[in-house]
């Protein structure tokens, strides 16, 4: 870093320098005047405060002042990634005059202000505050690690304005983003190779008919993670190859399954009525505790008919999907398995109950069964749990939260838990959050019809500082018409409602999870779980804070008789920043809506919508499907929710359209997209 110098400066020091120059120098036979400016060191006089500085950190701060995203020395070392900004003109920008005149050296000095040493050293002459400049060259040398010494003491707030203003200056815009990651995290961006995604493929007769599906379409960047091909006899679905913490879209076309009571512990692995995608442990052998591998990542459905005979005969089929962040090293396996509790026929398997009973063609397993795994840069992500209560008469209706047990980087966060009320998540940095998450909720025992014109449902919002609804999810729960007090309250009946959206949230802002006209199911899924080794909470919401450059765009969307409109809706005020949108709405030959690109990009897409228990959804991108879901018919008698995630190629003018079938009943819910860069 620079340093206060002594005057002692004389001849015989700079024979010294220049003697530590490469021996190409000395082949060049270089003039005194390149010799001077090759010298490994710069002469300066800042404010009157003499300064010998280093070459490579003026260098590093010469490019920092061109635009780039990175300085050269500004992540710790020489051999950190420059971006430098090209112009209009497809020429490099030139960066700070007043960078590239110090680097010329004296011979170059003449119309400027320089001072003279008793030696004969020459220095020009920089008008400003010393301890500014070496406050500035310390960041650009050692980045990070100089803000966190500087802003880990309460009384430098003033210190840091000094270098934002001589920032500003040398025209190096990197110090505030550079703040807000050691403050509140890196903030989090995905890259455009970053990604991995298996998905289910046809398995076909001799006549060439599609009859099952295994796990073997693979795409994307294998160097994540690969396929397991095994030896046949493997049930591990793919292999990961890189460490890192990852976003992981999951999809299963599942049977619904009998939900275990509140009371009930899980006593073997096999004992879930979720569905999971799971990890095997290091040593891939049954232990003597049936403890072999644990689960990532649990959803479910449950069928509530008392009828063992209907629900062998007719098995209630829906989509098992989330969005999670999970934390993965190289070396894990991961495979997935479906729910345990299944009545199902003796000699029949749950993959084969569901290719016989399914809606959707045989041709598309790939819409229906994957697991795709973004890349997550940044380490800005935090998560909750939700707090278990004790008390098995609870209705509370607003959800309460402590700090989740994961393994992602422990580092100051943008959303944190209020300290001084559980059922808050503070944003301490204003910005796009990216919300992923599901909550359990159930109609309350004495249900008052008066409460809500959605008679007999509970409705999840989540809810801003200011009271007003945020997003709200679909009813995740409704009785039959003729539930009352008379009839005995199944402790059992409760659905789990997806949060998987894109909200702009001001600094200082807060948001609540609750249930309108029900209760907050905080014993079913929660932590800390009685569910018995190595079970993980199935309710939860990772906040996870999005970085500038990443553009956002969100769509209202708004079924009605199976017709389609978009709306876009952003989200957030005036103070938004501006994001161009990726799409425009209109409406095709047969006035069904859709969106229409206006650039090529490759997008992660975020969606959910609402609908009627037993409805479908459809994605399409031209007339292609690329997401089919389907909601289970029995678990409740309302509404439910789609959750709609993967990551698509994206060319100008190309179409998305969103098919339903099933309801005619009004219903909708969103679509945002986030550029891979």
């Amino acid at each position: 870093p620079p340093a206060n110098h002594s005057d002692k400066t004389n001849v015989k020091a700079n024979k010294m320098a220049q003697s530590a120059a490469s021996p190409d120098n000395k082949k060049r036979k270089l003039t005194s005047i390149i010799n001077h400016k090759e010298t490994p060191q710069l002469f300066l006089n800042v404010g009157g405060a003499k300064r010998n500085i280093r070459r490579s950190v003026w260098n590093a701060l010469r490019d920092a002042s061109c635009g780039g995203k990175t300085p050269s020395l500004g992540q710790g070392g020489v051999e950190a990634r420059v971006e430098v900004e090209v112009n209009s003109s497809g020429s490099q920008n030139q960066g700070n005059p007043l960078c590239d005149l110090v680097l010329k050296g004296a011979a170059h000095w003449s119309d400027v202000p320089t001072t003279s040493d008793d030696d004969g050293t020459i220095r020009i002459y920089l008008d400003r505050n010393p301890q500014a400049l070496d406050d500035l060259l310390e960041y650009i040398e050692y980045g990070k690690v100089f803000l966190k010494g500087l802003i880990s003491k309460d009384d430098n707030g003033a210190r840091l304005e000094r270098l934002q203003m001589e920032c500003d200056y040398f025209t190096v815009n990197t110090l505030m983003k550079d703040v807000d990651d050691v403050m509140f995290g890196e903030a989090v961006s995905f890259r455009a190779d970053g990604w991995f995604r298996i998905a289910g493929d046809c398995l076909r007769d001799e006549d060439g008919d599609a009859v099952n599906w295994n796990w073997r379409n693979v795409c994307g960047n294998e160097s994540i993670a690969t396929r397991n091909s095994g030896n046949g006899r493997s049930i591990s679905i793919c292999d990961v190859k890189t460490t890192g913490t990852y976003l992981m879209f999951f999809s299963l076309h599942s049977v619904a399954v009998t939900a275990l009571s509140p009371t009930q512990f899980y006593t073997k692995d096999c004992t879930d009525e979720f569905v999971q995608v799971s990890m095997f442990h290091e040593v891939m052998t049954k232990s003597e505790d049936g403890h072999w591998a644990f689960p990532l990542v649990r959803c479910g459905a449950f069928d509530y008919r008392d009828n063992e005979e209907t629900r062998e005969n007719e098995p209630l089929l829906f989509t098992a999907a989330f969005a999670e962040p999970v934390s993965l090293k190289k070396g894990n396996r991961l495979y997935c398995s479906h729910g345990y509790g299944i009545m199902q026929p003796w000699f029949m398997k749950v993959n084969d109950q569901v290719v016989e009973n399914s809606f959707f063609s045989l041709e598309e397993p790939h819409c229906l069964n994957f697991i795709t795994l973004v890349r997550v840069f940044g380490d800005s992500i935090a998560r909750w749990s939700v707090k278990c209560e004790r008390d098995p008469n609870s209705e509370h209706s607003i959800i309460k939260w402590l700090p989740a047990q994961d393994d992602f980087p422990r580092t100051s966060q943008g959303a944190i838990l209020d300290e001084n009320d559980e059922t808050k998540i503070r944003f301490r940095k204003a910005g796009y959050y990216l919300l992923l998450g599901r909550v359990a909720a159930r109609l309350k025992k004495k249900f008052n019809t008066n409460e809500s014109k959605y008679y007999g449902t509970v409705r999840l919002e989540l809810r801003t500082n200011g009271g007003l609804p945020l997003h709200i999810d679909a009813e995740v729960v409704s009785y039959p018409n003729n539930f009352n007090e008379d009839l005995s309250f199944n402790n059992k009946m409760a659905e789990y409602g997806p949060i998987n959206d894109i909200i702009y949230a001001e600094s200082d802002s807060y948001i609540s999870v609750r249930a309108t006209t029900g209760a907050c199911f905080a014993r079913h899924g929660t932590a800390p779980s009685p569910f018995g080794v190595d079970k993980i909470p199935t309710q939860s919401l990772s906040a996870i804070r999005l970085d500038y450059n990443m553009r956002v765009d969100r769509y209202q969307v708004s079924l009605y008789q199976n017709k389609v409109s978009y709306k876009r809706a952003l989200g957030g005020e005036e103070s938004v920043p501006n994001q161009a949108p990726l799409f425009v709405a209109a409406d095709d030959r047969d006035g069904l809506g859709l969106l229409k690109a206006l650039e090529d990009c490759r997008c992660i897409v975020i969606g959910c919508l609402s609908c009627k228990m037993g409805d479908t959804v459809s994605l399409y991108k031209n007339n292609d499907a690329i997401i089919h879901s389907q909601l289970c018919e029995g678990s409740g008698h309302g509404y439910g929710s789609h959750t709609l995630n993967t990551v698509v190629e994206i060319k100008a003018n190309d179409t998305f359209v969103i098919k339903s079938r099933g309801s005619d009943v009004q219903s909708g819910g969103h679509l945002a997209f986030l550029t891979l860069q």
